[in-house]
């Protein structure tokens, strides 16, 4: 969904330029590079339906891979940035409640500065709209245009991505009160599993060290553009603003809450193995059903002191449907003694309210 669209009680933030039934509709959000500087993240619904994608100073682009459940998208500019290296996402713990965080986009542009915005705030939950997992909730101010761009902690690495925020205005007919600053990101941890699972290579750097947010910026900003969408129309019909991704309705179907689609399924499991890879206990465990958060194996304690100590660290090998509510995962990884695993294991997951989470796990082999 791109703004000025006020009909939900959240919009994603890509930036209208034209609504005009007669003429192309123009959009921008924003997005930024990984790795050699040759691939760009940003969101799903920034460049969902675009005829043709720009960035300014750079060139045509085109959509690599897409999801758009997760509302992530991988584009291919015509030549790489000319960066040594692009943002690089946090390794080991994730973000914790409170923590500070620093947001980079190109938001109202046209209307306000042409050139980047810097905003700061702090993580005010660790989940979005409907306990949503996948998301936090951040303070720091975001606007149209904002979409796709980096969220980072205060080491300038990327903790999450700009996604959308609440509607105020929806939400001031519901409630009969202004809210403020209910702004929403994607978690890391499922932008890495995206693009693990499509074997997209990416840096990752330690959160050891705060740094200024004048310093953070000047270093980010090279990596982060802008993405401007055209969409052509051909007819009055072909001019309606396209509906948010299905996984933003707030209540999902009778046969979501039933039988979750295999998509929603694998990201799950796909997000909480790439945290067990990287040792992260808290993202792993928020996955799992609550009673089986606090003590055994799901335990996000539990979780840190395994999976931190193998030679080599656990990595996803591939994941696949098996059934309704069901995956199965094939993973690797070294125990402490050097030995190697090849293991299988599969996943059962179970519908909480709004959420997916996974509710058992049974290994297929002695590893």
């Amino acid at each position: 969904m791109r703004s000025g669209h006020l009909a939900r009680i959240f919009g994603s933030l890509a930036l209208i330029a034209s609504t005009s039934a007669l003429a192309d509709q123009k959009s921008s959000g924003s997005g930024f590079a990984i790795a050699d500087g040759t691939l760009i993240v940003t969101a799903n619904h920034v460049v969902e339906g675009c005829t043709s994608i720009n960035i300014p100073d750079v060139g045509a682009a085109n959509i690599v891979k897409s999801e758009p459940r997760s509302d992530l998208a991988i584009i291919r500019p015509n030549r790489p940035l000319a960066i040594a290296r692009g943002l690089q996402f946090r390794s080991g713990h994730s973000v914790k409640l409170g923590d500070e965080i620093v947001v980079i986009g190109y938001p109202l542009r046209g209307l306000l500065s042409s050139s980047p915005t810097v905003t700061i705030g702090t993580v005010s939950s660790l989940a979005g709209i409907g306990d949503d997992r996948t998301q936090m909730h951040i303070s720091a101010p975001v606007q149209p245009g904002n979409s796709g761009g980096p969220v980072l902690d205060r080491s300038g690495n990327v903790v999450g991505m700009v996604e959308s925020k609440l509607d105020t205005i929806k939400a001031a007919e519901l409630t009969g009160d202004i809210a403020q600053n209910i702004n929403f990101a994607i978690h890391s941890v499922i932008i890495t599993s995206f693009l693990d699972s499509y074997a997209i290579n990416y840096d990752v750097g330690k959160s050891d060290k705060e740094r200024p947010v004048s310093e953070i910026a000047a270093t980010a900003l090279p990596s982060i553009v802008v993405i401007e969408c055209r969409i052509e129309k051909t007819s009055a019909t072909a001019s309606a603003i396209p509906q948010p991704p299905s996984r933003k309705e707030p209540s999902p179907s009778p046969q979501f809450r039933g039988a979750p689609s295999e998509e929603r399924s694998l990201q799950v499991v796909r997000a909480f193995y790439t945290a067990l890879g990287k040792a992260d206990g808290a993202s792993a465990s928020r996955l799992v059903i609550p009673e089986k958060r606090l003590k055994g194996a799901f335990a996000a304690s539990e979780i840190n002191k395994f999976y931190s100590s193998l030679a080599r660290p656990l990595r996803l090998v591939e994941t696949k449907p098996e059934g309704v509510n069901m995956v199965e995962a094939e993973y690797q990884y070294a125990s402490p003694d050097g030995r190697g695993c090849q293991g299988r294991a599969v996943v059962n997951l179970v519908v909480r309210g709004d959420e997916l989470l996974i509710e058992s796990i049974r290994a297929l082999d002695r590893c």
